[in-house]
């Protein structure tokens, strides 16, 4: 099990006690099997197969959550280790390093090792839906202001991988040309920073009636994921039910010839 926190990952890891060797009466088994374990990594490229070298020194030891050396932790308790470097595009395998009476193993337990793929935490953002009501009869466009702030420069943003709902709806413009790039930003809020508008099909977003809210997806040109999600109410979603109820709520009242017919309502 992993956490992002700030710019380092914390890995909790568990070695449950092997069945090996003879026990006393009292349940001492002194030099009959390992009493403890650390946990070790190799920082590889993305997409690399287990480590199969065993030797411990092509290992590194992390260290424990908040700094400091690991220690031993005995058999069936746990311990977390801080990764401070998961650089993207990169995989960090662990695997434990038995302690034995007579000290640490000289080879580690690979096979059991286990990938952690070097991604940041995803970076929350702020989005405005213009407007808040969405109509889905009509089949246009749902524009999303990608606002800017002090933790945000939209130039950072890789405008092209954006998407929104659970359609996964990608602009609908082409935010890879120049000219049309910069027609799509604005300072929506006046706050003094610059915000992307981006718009998107609603029929390609997934946003169904009765949705009151959508999430918008993508990345930095970094790497780094964001996310930002927003309310809206959606409308027109009666179909031709809303006309029919308000016809036959009304009658016409005048039927002479050359004058139009008076709608009132029904008592």
């Amino acid at each position: 099990m992993y956490e992002p926190v700030g710019s380092s990952l914390l890995a909790t890891a568990s070695v449950d006690p092997p069945t090996m060797g003879v026990y006393d009466a009292s349940g001492e088994c002194e030099g009959c099997g390992p009493t403890g374990y650390r946990v070790l990594a190799q920082l590889l490229p993305s997409g690399s197969a287990p480590p199969t070298d065993r030797a411990a020194e092509t290992w590194t030891e992390l260290p424990v959550a908040g700094g400091g050396a690991q220690g031993i932790s005995p058999l069936g308790s746990s311990v977390t280790v801080e990764i401070a470097s998961c650089p993207l595009g990169s995989y960090v395998w662990l695997a434990t390093e038995l302690h034995f009476d007579s000290g640490f193993a000289s080879s580690v337990v690979s096979a059991d090792s286990t990938l952690i793929e070097c991604a940041p935490p995803v970076q929350e953002v702020e989005i405005n839906i213009i407007p808040r009501s969405i109509n889905l009869r009509s089949h246009g466009v749902i524009p999303v202001a990608l606002l800017g702030d002090e933790s945000l420069d939209i130039m950072d943003v890789d405008a092209p991988t954006l998407r929104l709902g659970p359609g996964e709806a990608a602009p609908a413009h082409d935010l890879t040309d120049a000219w049309t790039y910069n027609d799509h930003l604005q300072d929506v809020n006046l706050d003094g920073f610059m915000d992307l508008i981006a718009h998107f099909r609603s029929p390609e977003t997934g946003i169904v009636c009765g949705d009151t809210e959508a999430t918008l997806t993508g990345s930095l040109l970094n790497g780094q994921a964001l996310a930002g999600t927003d309310h809206f109410r959606t409308v027109a979603c009666g179909g031709r039910k809303g006309v029919r109820s308000f016809l036959d709520r009304v009658q016409p009242q005048s039927l002479e010839p050359g004058r139009p017919a008076k709608l009132e309502k029904k008592e």
